[in-house]
């Protein structure tokens, strides 16, 4: 969408931000590059060394978040796929 008005100073205003997180961050679109390029697993499978890695990626993130939020545990940290995954799994 662009901003009406003067055609030398347009913008482009976004207004689904929610359903796509656009623009990403560049360190965002480095890391998402560096796993399908380097690792490409899902975690939790397999007992190779970047499965490993993986999972010890994701627990530090988990802990990060976790303090970041006050969480006692970590574990009360969850992933869900998208915002309608997170808000279905609270509401049943």
């Amino acid at each position: 969408m662009v901003w009406p008005g003067n055609s030398a100073n347009l913008k482009r205003l976004y207004f689904d931000n929610a359903a796509t997180s656009w623009p990403k961050p560049n360190a965002v679109i480095e890391c998402i590059s560096d796993y399908y390029r380097d690792i490409g697993l899902s975690m939790g499978r397999g007992n190779s060394q970047q499965g490993s890695e993986l999972t010890h990626q994701v627990e530090l993130v988990r802990k990060g978040i976790a303090n970041w939020i006050s969480a006692e545990h970590a574990d009360e940290v969850l992933f869900t796929f998208s915002g309608t995954d997170s808000l279905s799994l609270v509401l049943m």
